[in-house]
């Protein structure tokens, strides 16, 4: 089935009113989301056209203060989370088929999104250190319909915009916003090639004990085994390098096989040493 792809984008936002800073996150925060999009290139030209639509807004909401005799200035954050742990969303829609079990889909996407970050974290410094995802810290379930107050890697809401009796949406809403366009691209192709794994009826890999305590302990050393259902250890690094060459058969169109030679690339570079860009 052709997939379709979106992406919605929460910014924070700070208004500085002759040299005070007032934080306006208070859930009547800017967002944005995409139209849908048939392929990752297209989705990519979508999200930037957001951050223009974004930026040119807050130049209108600056001349209209100024206009009333009020300095102030506004700025956006397209990041994830502030210095009390506050979180905002970087949401990604996939369109399945209504025949999809969901029980399935996560099961094959619950250790890959947790292992995801290692190659498509945004990275956020701390107090208590560096992570390699904004939101390992700040998530608190795996799989349910919230969205603010328990903030899950997946959320059930099914509201595909489609015919419902054709399709469903999967709602990832655990990743970061990503300001580099090729992390974007390979967080959204990485995880069509997985969707696919999920739909060809293959066996699900073991699946990870406390999804959680490996998203949060990966966020700092994705070296650090943790266990499997199974009993079993394993890395993010190592889930990622088989979830990698499971898909590898799967990349059957040019911009699958480009994102999936990006997956490989950066997984090589980071195995090197070398993090550089793909």
């Amino acid at each position: 089935m052709p997939r379709i792809y979106g992406l919605e984008t929460e910014y924070g936002l700070v208004a500085t009113e002759d040299g005070r800073r007032l934080n306006l996150d208070v859930g009547n925060h800017p967002e944005y989301a995409t139209p849908e999009c048939t392929s990752a290139a297209d989705l990519l030209v979508a999200d930037r056209v957001g951050d223009e639509a974004l930026l040119a807004l807050a130049a209108e909401a600056t001349a209209a203060e100024a206009s009333a005799g009020r300095d102030t200035a506004f700025a956006l954050f397209r990041n994830n989370t502030d210095d009390h742990d506050n979180t905002w969303g970087s949401h990604e829609n996939y369109l399945v088929g209504r025949d999809a079990d969901p029980a399935h889909l996560a099961a094959w996407l619950v250790p890959f999104l947790v292992s995801r970050q290692l190659v498509a974290g945004a990275g956020r410094w701390t107090r208590r250190g560096f992570t390699l995802s904004q939101r390992c810290d700040v998530l608190a379930d795996v799989v349910s319909n919230a969205t603010t107050r328990t903030r899950p890697l997946i959320n059930t809401r099914d509201e595909p915009h489609a015919d419902p009796a054709r399709h469903r949406r999967l709602h990832v809403i655990s990743g970061d916003t990503n300001l580099a366009e090729a992390s974007a691209f390979l967080k959204v192709t990485a995880t069509e090639l997985v969707l696919r794994l999920a739909e060809s009826g293959r066996a699900a890999p073991d699946p990870l004990a406390d999804p959680l305590d490996a998203l949060r302990a990966w966020g700092r050393d994705p070296d650090a085994p943790r266990p499997t259902a199974a009993g079993a250890a394993v890395t993010a690094r190592e889930l990622q390098e088989r979830y990698c060459a499971w898909a590898a058969d799967l990349a059957d169109t040019p911009e699958l096989q480009r994102g999936w030679r990006w997956w490989r690339h950066t997984l090589d570079e980071l195995a090197a040493g070398r993090p550089g860009a793909v």
